[in-house]
């Protein structure tokens, strides 16, 4: 069967979700929509990551097969013309025999955006609000979860969090025009992990937080308990997904 594979960007703010679920509008739901009508058959599709309820996506990739061969550039006007402005097809093209999106990716990188005022362009894409630890503070607060860790304390319960442990690979905060951003690499994620994570350490970076030596002793404790509350799904957006070879490429 031929296989496809699709580079998606997406506004969350309208679905609940990447995954299926009954009676809501979801993201796999409409992109499955569309290929019926545009392949005639029901396909199944998969991606790299599941992005909860008010999620952004710019780098999502998605894999599916289908029984007859499929013209790439009909797919990509198809599926815009049917999902409409929220969904945006980047790319599209037949990918390797055996190709999963989720199983295949090497990492993926999360950003989250703090705007530290009150914004209507940005209300649907940041956390908005005062009064935000400063940046050093951040930066200090966020060093202990380099490296590889078990990160239960930061993830909510799930059948997918049986392996709790995963490999950060990056994790920065830098300044954007409207106030911060934090870039999160890593192998895999955990349920709720990138969220909880930001509200966490916007509360012990505070003057009156624990710093990163509270930031460690959540780690060790394995227990949600100890962490802080998620920040807002609006601020989080799927930016990309690492491949070996990479894909798309690296131009």
């Amino acid at each position: 069967m031929p296989r496809y594979r699709l580079l998606l960007e997406y506004d969350g703010s309208g679905f609940h979700g990447w995954q299926v679920q009954a009676a809501v509008r979801s993201v796999q739901g409409e992109i499955e929509r569309a290929l019926l009508f545009l392949a005639r058959e029901p396909i199944r599709t998969t991606a790299a990551g599941r992005t909860d309820r008010g999620v952004h996506a710019r780098g999502q990739v998605v894999s599916f097969e289908s029984f007859a061969p499929l013209d790439c550039r009909r797919l990509i006007e198809g599926i815009q013309g049917i999902c409409g402005s929220e969904v945006r097809v980047r790319r599209c093209e037949e990918a390797p025999p055996g190709f999963h999106a989720r199983h295949d990716a090497r990492w993926r990188e999360y950003h989250y955006r703090i705007c530290d005022r009150p914004s209507a362009i940005w209300r649907t894409l940041a956390w908005q609000g005062r009064h935000f630890p400063a940046l050093p503070a951040l930066r200090s607060a966020t060093e202990p979860l380099q490296g590889a860790h078990d990160f239960t304390s930061f993830a909510n319960a799930s059948p997918d969090n049986s392996d709790p442990n995963c490999n950060v690979l990056d994790a920065r905060w830098e300044c954007w025009e409207e106030g911060f951003l934090f870039t999160l690499r890593a192998d895999r994620f955990l349920y709720k992990m990138v969220r909880t994570i930001v509200g966490t350490l916007a509360r012990e970076a505070r003057p009156d937080g624990g710093g990163p030596a509270r930031v460690k002793e959540i780690l060790a404790a394995r227990s949600r308990r100890a962490a802080g509350s998620p920040a807002p799904a609006a601020g989080l957006t799927l930016h990309a997904v690492g491949y070996d070879p990479p894909w798309p490429p690296v131009e």
